[in-house]
């Protein structure tokens, strides 16, 4: 008898969150191409060992895979051990898991590019300054980033004004309206983003006012002088704070500024990223369509 059966699997399946995209059962060993959204695999192997008799077809781990998995400091369980008042039994263990699945989420969204169209991109196919299309997706370094784009700025003696006047021309990319209101309408989402109060108003008009965590500018005579930074990595402390409220956390972003964000979520995602942003960072699912993100964020909430 193989020793892990299918129908075990499909179980195991559901409770963890696995996805399962091939596998092949041996009479002592199985070989499974899995992904587990949830960073659960330990866990999912530990469940085979603690399902009750009746349910486990079989199943028992050869000596020498429960020394790889780490479990051979752990007895498979008689069937005393599976009684309805057992802490560890699996009944209490899948209504653990239901009790888990229940938490309230909250979505939390990188502005430009993934609902609005890059700021820097339009001021520079306006002005016609190349050097102003360098965006997060180019340069990791935020600081950098704004330095430069200040110096270019200052050289060619553009003011807030010239770049608000960009902005009031700018509107939600296709779909982006629609999906954001569908998602504000399921759960509750938040836009942390490294652009500026006053660069972002307008465009969170077009939005119908979601909730914005930004930066601020310094702004001296129309010229804008200098950035201030609400706070140092702030979309990932923000999302760090949510998860102390006891929130589930889902982001989704676009550039090297979201990765913090998107490691620090219990579910990170990447939308429309450029390839070398999703080939460096692969462990995020990569996603163009708003339909797919919206059906990604969903199996979490």
């Amino acid at each position: 008898m193989n020793w892990i059966s299918k129908q075990a699997l499909r179980e195991v399946s559901l409770k963890t969150g696995w996805q399962v995209q091939a596998y092949c059962l041996m009479d002592n060993h199985c070989h499974l191409v899995l992904e587990t959204p949830h960073a659960n695999l330990a866990a999912g192997m530990r469940w085979f060992t603690t399902v009750k008799k009746s349910d486990r077809r079989g199943i028992r781990y050869p000596k020498g895979i429960r020394r790889k998995l780490g479990l051979h400091t752990e007895s498979v369980p008689s069937e005393s051990d599976n009684c309805d008042d057992c802490p560890q039994t699996a009944r209490q263990k899948a209504k653990s898991w239901e009790n888990r699945r229940v938490k309230q989420s909250i979505v939390t969204l990188d502005l430009e590019g993934v609902l609005v169209p890059e700021i820097w991109i339009a001021v520079s196919e306006k002005t016609g300054i190349e050097e102003l299309r360098l965006t997060t997706r180019d340069i990791p370094d935020y600081d950098v980033l704004m330095k430069g784009r200040l110096e270019i700025l200052d050289k060619h003696h553009l003011k807030l004004s010239d770049i608000q006047e960009v902005i009031g021309c700018l509107r939600p990319l296709d779909g982006a309206k629609e999906f954001l209101g569908d998602l504000r309408a399921t759960t509750q989402v938040i836009i942390l983003s490294d652009t500026f109060e006053e660069f972002a108003q307008p465009l969170m008009r077009h939005l119908e006012w979601p909730t914005l965590l930004c930066h601020r500018l310094e702004v001296s005579d129309g010229r804008i002088t200098n950035y201030r930074l609400r706070q140092s990595n702030q979309k990932q402390k923000a999302v760090a704070a949510l998860k102390s409220l006891d929130y589930r956390v889902i982001a989704a972003g676009d550039s090297f500024n979201d990765i913090a964000m998107l490691t620090e979520a219990h579910a990170g995602f990447l939308f429309r990223a450029p390839v070398a942003i999703q080939t460096q960072f692969a462990q995020f699912k990569a996603v163009e369509t708003y339909a797919d993100l919206s059906r990604l964020i969903k199996e979490w909430l």
